[in-house]
């Protein structure tokens, strides 16, 4: 149902987190599907991680060259979203890409914590978007 498909397909840590999530989506108790949609992007994968990452990647600086983001969030996005059977870092790859277009970020230059996370979640949720089309008839 659609408690399954949030806890195996979004990033809430406890069966609290979703009844807290699903209560400020439809506090009605009545889920429409644009709410049913943010909610899903909200959480389409931790912040922990990319913190994380970031905290690694920049040696605990407060910037860090964007070539090197786009080369270490592949990693970050299989390492906790973890891949599924089929998935290659080339996909992973693709996702940071496209995560990095929506992002509006530079390929060059530095990235603060703000610009990684950014996209690291767009990244997740490129993934998350694939792996639906992929349930729903795609390659």
């Amino acid at each position: 149902g659609l408690r399954g498909y949030l806890k195996s397909n979004c990033s809430f840590r406890s069966e609290n987190d979703l009844d807290a999530a699903l209560l400020q989506a439809a506090p009605d108790l009545s889920l429409t599907l644009p709410s049913f949609l943010n909610l899903v992007r909200q959480h389409a994968a931790p912040e922990e991680p990319a913190l994380q990452g970031f905290m690694d990647l920049s040696g605990g600086g407060e910037k860090m060259d964007a070539e090197i983001c786009t080369a270490g969030l592949p990693h970050t996005l299989r390492q906790y979203l973890r891949a599924m059977p089929g998935e290659t870092e080339e996909l992973f790859a693709k996702c940071v890409e496209a995560g990095t277009k929506a992002a509006g970020a530079r390929q060059s230059g530095a990235w603060d914590l703000a610009m990684y996370m950014a996209v690291f979640m767009l990244s997740a949720r490129t993934l998350r978007l694939v792996r639906v089309a992929k349930v729903f008839g795609g390659r």
